[in-house]
């Protein structure tokens, strides 16, 4: 694989989406913030902590868990800072012409996914992945370690101590060794990571770009969700969708960074936690809540629109001359994460729409379900029974603790089973659960009835007491006797 085909495809990548958002401005463009100027200089603060995310039990990837940049007047920057290249190599890159600010490396990073929604994590996951994209940008294969000075293939490493040299140093030319991408791809995340690192070989192999889409003149897709799928969860006051997370088609998925979720009231949109928000990471999820007050007709309309967004960074690239050398950045050699640039992010800017709007609009009905907990003879109410109430695909629909009254829940139609898990104290359960079908505007009554428990004396207590009770008597007795002596040897005596 030519170094110039590569870098001249994969700059086509980059210049189309930047053709696509000029020309298409006026139509979906909104508020840009500009990026921030870049400081000519920094200085690097790592936490001694590592992330090991990936590891298996013949080698790990271990980099530092936090990246803290400060500029020459010891302001705090952007956190989102990556090591960019192992040791020597830099040489190597910059000899290649990736590392200039226009078309270069530190753009090439924006095409990278999210992979994580915790920021550190993502960090992690990404700083690996631009390493195995740089060894695609060079024409290294993963099944090989290439010589630093001859650029030979070496056979796959056996343990990661073969990795180093005699000081420790990290000694192929590849920025990610073979072992560590057999590594990568057992891992939960690898999935994720090759995906994209095939994407960006297939899409150069084949000369393929995104600028096919400046050309029909369309916008990026996202994949229609299925609302069947939707399961729903019930309190006294709301119903709610579970997690919602969109996704994109095609090629789009690696520019799908951020989405909005756009409603109206009375609708409102929640984190997977229950807070209210409408912007969220591309692997987040989002759900729908409608108070219980607001239902009428028996029916409930889901309604919102879902935009995409691409989002823009400006990176900075920091080798050694631009790197303060009154703090350098010190780490363990034999971790082989010293880095000799650092990519920072001076600045973001999010594209107001770059995807079509997803509709999700659908309607669902609903009943009332009537719960009661009692006693089974007296047909009392009765309290302290845990209820809970399982949708058809067994995940939780409902939860709650009773307390002496009926309850009266608003259910979407379908089957559900109701089971009582914790019985009231003192009670033993007659009926543990009970199915039931809730239909549109219809009343279903489930009743789960419990047997009080017969309280039983405690024969063992019983029969600790008794040898007591009758030493008492005994020696009751024994002091009667001895009183009638007693009398009875006085009246003689007169």
């Amino acid at each position: 694989m030519k170094k110039k085909y590569v870098i001249t495809v994969l700059s086509v990548l980059v210049i189309a989406i930047s053709a696509i958002l000029l020309i298409n401005k006026s139509s979906y463009a909104g508020e840009i913030d500009l990026p921030n100027t870049c400081p000519e200089t920094i200085r690097i603060v790592t936490e001694k902590e590592n992330l090991s995310l990936i590891k298996t039990d013949y080698t790990t990837i271990s980099l530092p868990k936090d990246i803290n940049v400060k500029d020459s007047n010891e302001n705090y920057l952007d956190k989102y800072a990556i090591q960019l290249i192992r040791n020597k190599n830099i040489q190597e890159i910059e000899n290649m012409d990736l590392a200039q600010e226009e078309g270069g490396l530190g753009e090439k990073i924006n095409l990278i996914p999210n992979f994580s929604k915790n920021k550190e994590e993502n960090r992690y996951y990404t700083q690996i992945a631009f390493w195995w994209l740089i060894d695609k940008l060079m024409g290294l294969e993963d099944e090989y370690n290439y010589d630093f000075e001859t650029k030979s293939q070496l056979p796959i490493e056996s343990n990661e101590n073969e990795k180093y040299d005699a000081e420790g140093n990290y000694k192929f030319a590849n920025q990610v060794s073979a072992l560590e991408k057999k590594t990568i791809k057992e891992s939960p995340n690898g999935e994720k990571i090759e995906k994209f690192i095939n994407f960006i070989d297939q899409t150069m192999a084949s000369g393929q770009s995104l600028s096919d889409i400046e050309d029909n003149d369309q916008l990026g897709n996202l994949n229609p969700i299925n609302t069947e799928e939707i399961t729903y969860h019930v309190t006294n006051d709301y119903i709610e969708t579970n997690l919602i997370t969109p996704t994109a088609q095609d090629v789009y998925y690696i520019v799908f960074k951020e989405y909005e979720v756009k409603v109206s009231s009375p609708i409102i949109v929640v984190d997977e936690n229950g807070n209210e928000k409408t912007k969220f990471n591309s692997l987040e999820g989002f759900k729908l809540r409608i108070p219980i007050s607001e239902i009428k007709d028996g029916k409930i309309n889901f309604k919102a629109e879902i935009i995409g967004k691409m989002r823009f960074d400006q990176w900075g690239m920091y080798s050694a001359d631009r790197i303060l050398e009154s703090a350098p950045l010190t780490l363990e050699t034999r971790q082989a994460v010293t880095p000799n640039a650092v990519l920072i992010n001076c600045g973001t800017w999010m594209s107001e729409q770059f995807f079509h709007p997803l509709e999700l609009n659908y309607d669902i009905a609903v009943g009332n379900l009537n719960i009661k907990v009692i006693d089974a003879e007296s047909k009392e109410d009765l309290s302290n029974a845990e209820v809970v109430i399982y949708g058809q695909a067994g995940n939780i629909v409902y939860r709650y603790k009773t307390t002496g009254s009926t309850l009266n829940i608003t259910l979407p139609v379908g089957e559900y089973t109701v089971k009582q898990i914790i019985t009231p104290p003192n009670y033993q359960a007659r009926v543990v659960e009970q199915k039931v079908t809730i239909t549109e505007n219809g009343e279903t009554d489930a009743v789960l009835e419990n047997v009080q428990l017969i309280e039983v004396p405690d024969t063992n207590k019983t029969a600790g007491i008794l040898p007591i009770i009758g030493l008492i008597i005994l020696i009751g007795g024994m002091l009667t006797i001895t009183i009638m002596l007693k009398k009875m040897r006085y009246t003689k005596g007169r």
